[in-house]
């Protein structure tokens, strides 16, 4: 009975897992840094958090890390690793 039990136990955690901590989310975005050149990309955003983190991409196609905030409705301002102020909108 105890092992039934567990086993049970341990299937119900195993199908609540994914649920419990599914609190990402990814966003294609777009927009501009402050020399005026366009960027694009994908950020990751968690549930009741400001703060979102990506990749974007410059017109060359250049890669660069970026951080930054939710600003407004689908807004996000940041910088990237090259110190570079920008500002995204979700697609």
């Amino acid at each position: 009975m105890k092992i039934i039990l567990l086993v049970s136990l341990f299937i119900i955690t195993l199908l609540m897992t994914p649920y419990s901590f599914a609190s990402d989310y990814e966003y294609e975005v777009d927009g501009y840094s402050d020399d005026g050149g366009y960027v694009y990309g994908e950020i990751e955003a968690n549930r009741g958090e400001q703060e979102v983190e990506g990749y974007i991409y410059d017109e060359a196609g250049n890669e660069v890390y970026f951080e930054g905030e939710w600003t407004g409705y689908g807004e996000v301002e940041g910088y990237d690793d090259n110190g570079n102020y920008i500002v995204l909108e979700t697609e």
